[in-house]
């Protein structure tokens, strides 16, 4: 009891508070790390979808404007709209991943700690997946219409929204800060459930890395984007959400 209440302490509880909720934060700990864990299956159930969508996507996508940015000067909002042709893939591959993202948020919304912290980051968490379940994917081919007819003069106000909501990802609660938060609360079940899902979220990521380089390619390859440095730029700014 006394090693359970120093450790939740340590996570910002009060003593009386930490005596009082041990339960509830053992309860919640384990909640959250089996719906981590469903929802790294999720993810990986729909890896072969997300690759299906993202591959749709650029055979669509060059289809409707091919050779784009072949004539586009290499300067100026270049960089930009090729910037959001590497995010527009993202979107096409992360649609898939919506629904397990969906059903962590629904699951884990509602727990909570007595560390407020924890209980407050958690809930962002799946504030977050919701967000990011709404967002409207960019219309990549209107958007290069739009640069071309201006004399590729000044990129297009959505080009720069994409950008932007892509941008601030980077600032959004992440599943390993919550494992962290976590640990001081874990006991060797836990802790073999928090050791499964690091390593399901490893794997596909490993697949992941495998999958879209090639898509990229062909993206790149399709708007008039030579070379493998344009290729690496695309696959710089296409990283699916993994949690």
């Amino acid at each position: 009891m006394a090693a359970a209440a120093a450790a939740a302490i340590s996570c910002g509880m009060a003593p009386g508070a930490a005596l009082g909720g041990i339960s509830e934060n053992a309860s919640s700990a384990m909640a959250y790390l089996r719906a981590d864990l469903e929802f790294s299956k999720g993810l990986g159930n729909a890896e072969p979808a997300a690759v299906a969508s993202a591959e749709r996507f650029v055979v669509q996508t060059v289809a409707e404007c091919p050779g784009a940015l072949t004539a586009a000067p290499r300067t100026g909002g270049f960089s930009e709209m090729r910037r959001e042709a590497g995010v527009a893939v993202l979107f096409a591959f992360a649609r898939p991943f919506d629904v397990p993202a969906l059903a962590f948020a629904r699951r884990v919304s509602r727990l909570r700690w007595t560390s407020r912290r924890l209980t407050s980051r958690v809930r962002l968490l799946a504030v977050d997946d919701r967000e990011e379940a709404r967002l409207l994917p960019p219309d990549l081919c209107a958007d290069l219409r739009t640069w071309t007819a201006g004399g590729y003069r000044s990129v297009p106000a959505e080009t720069k929204r994409v950008l932007a909501s892509q941008e601030s990802e980077g600032t959004h609660v992440g599943d390993e800060e919550i494992l962290r938060l976590l640990r001081p609360l874990e006991n060797a079940r836990m802790s073999a459930l928090a050791r499964s899902i690091n390593g399901s979220h490893a794997q596909i990521a490993h697949s992941v890395d495998s999958a879209l380089p090639a898509i990229l390619k062909r993206m790149a390859t399709g708007l008039g984007i030579e070379g493998a440095a344009a290729s690496s730029s695309l696959r710089s700014h296409a990283r699916p959400p993994l949690g």
